[in-house]
């Protein structure tokens, strides 16, 4: 995976993260940026988009937050994102 491939918004990526040469980690970084796509992306079906922002909105999921760990993308962020781009959610 090139690096390209994990910028989906250049607010996620304000700082430099050497997770993403470890092969464990980009597959955890994957499955977040699927799900931030999924819940942006206006062309998502209804289901898809419902489903991931509620994961992404699931303060206490341990996956989620490894995830947000390995990425080094803060929880606030990816509701930022996921309120402007996605849903209208009241923060």
């Amino acid at each position: 995976m090139s690096d390209k491939n994990l910028a989906v918004d250049s607010a996620l990526f304000d700082v430099s993260n050497p997770n993403v040469h470890n092969r464990n980690a980009t597959l955890l970084i994957a499955i977040l940026l699927q799900a931030i796509q999924d819940a942006t992306y206006r062309e998502s079906s209804m289901r898809d988009r419902y489903d991931a922002t509620e994961w992404l909105c699931d303060e206490d999921n341990k996956l989620l937050q490894l995830c947000l760990d390995v990425a080094n993308i803060s929880y606030d962020t990816v509701l930022q994102k996921v309120a402007k781009d996605g849903w209208n959610l009241n923060l």
